[in-house]
């Protein structure tokens, strides 16, 4: 272990190339009293990819260039250069940097980068922009409309009730008995009173009682003179 660590720090390059990037992890690790648990915790990773890059099972990583960034990572965690550890992977397992080489058969043309609008699309933004503008003038006269337009409350006016005919209530009239005084003088007082005849009498209707308590007058007796 001790050979592997002096190895390496007399040549990063050297030491990748004898024992191998997953060896060199594993060793630098154990040399620094890391475990794989503090490695894991440390890189945000799980116990098994720590170990598959010590094993430099790169198959079970998510892909090559996850492999690579966890190499990158766990290389600067132990303080090793990560750049020759890449480049060894490239060359025993192929996970390297990848290459960006132009494809030959693409055909097409780029759009120009004047930023005009093409013709075909002009009409069309044209046609959207007078459609929002009808919508947005129809509901603005709409909403004009109803605003100018009486309520319902201000379209009654308020009539004033003409007063009401009154009838003229006439009391009733006190209806006074008629009495006939004795000192009157009758229309039959002149002729002689016959006596056995009940028609020279004169016959006095019975009044009705007045409201204040009077007492009708007895008519007189049959065959007695009138005095």
């Amino acid at each position: 272990m001790s050979d592997n660590a002096d190895l390496h720090q007399a040549s990063p390059e050297l030491a990748t190339d004898i024992v191998g990037v997953g060896d060199m992890l594993r060793t630098t690790r154990e040399s620094r009293g890391l475990t794989l648990v503090d490695v894991a915790q440390a890189l945000k990773l799980t116990q098994r990819q720590v170990e598959a890059l010590e094993s430099e099972r790169f198959d079970a990583l998510p892909g090559a260039a996850f492999a690579r960034g966890f190499l990158r990572n766990y290389a600067r965690l132990l303080g090793l250069d990560p750049e020759p550890l890449i480049d060894a992977l490239a060359q025993t397992s192929g996970v390297g940097a990848p290459e960006l080489a132009p494809i030959s058969n693409a055909q097409g043309t780029l759009p120009a980068g004047d930023g005009a609008l093409r013709p075909s699309a002009f009409p069309i933004a044209l046609i959207a922009l007078l459609l929002l503008v009808a919508v947005v003038g129809g509901w603005y006269f709409d909403w004009f409309q109803q605003s100018d337009a009486p309520g319902p409350d201000s379209a009654v006016v308020d009539t004033p009730l003409a007063p009401a005919a009154l009838t003229p209530v006439i009391p009733p009239a006190d209806t006074a008995p008629l009495v006939i005084p004795d000192d009157a003088p009758s229309g039959s007082a002149t002729d002689p009173a016959q006596p056995g005849s009940s028609s020279a009498v004169p016959v006095v209707p019975a009044a009705a009682p007045a409201a204040g308590g009077t007492q009708p007058v007895p008519p007189p007796a049959a065959g007695l003179p009138v005095p």
